[in-house]
């Protein structure tokens, strides 16, 4: 009986410790389809303690050391749930379907991980796909 109350308690304990946490809610480039040259809005939303939120990365993942990293910047600074970039789609980019690896970190250093993102390599918070033809 002890030990099921124990393991309520720690059920219970972590629950709460989770409910806090940030969570991706959704992401998305404008427009999903671009040519070299043209410029892409990306739009990156959380839900929980965006407040924590230090730092969101994109990565390419089919050019991870060659491809351009995507830093992006909290539209309000007080809230940091909508992180926003803007730029031009690089003008030697391969024409093919690129997935652009969404990397949030906390100011502590941990990454915010989505349960379906989790095996990603380079950013298991979530992924954008960006067609460039």
């Amino acid at each position: 009986m002890k030990r099921i109350a124990v393991l309520l308690c720690v059920f219970i304990l972590s629950q709460l410790a989770l409910a806090g946490q940030p969570e991706l809610v959704s992401a998305s480039a404008t427009p999903e389809t671009a040519a070299p040259g043209d410029t892409v809005s990306f739009v990156i939303e959380f839900k929980g303690e965006t407040k924590d939120i230090e730092s969101v990365v994109l990565t390419v993942r089919e050019y991870p050391y060659d491809g351009p990293r995507v830093p992006l910047q909290p539209k309000e600074k007080e809230s940091k749930s909508v992180w926003v970039a803007q730029g031009p789609v690089p003008y030697d980019a391969p024409l093919e379907t690129y997935h652009l690896e969404i990397a949030a970190k906390t100011a502590d250093g941990q990454e915010i991980i989505s349960k379906e993102h989790k095996n990603n390599t380079w950013g298991k918070t979530g992924v954008i796909v960006l067609t460039v033809k």
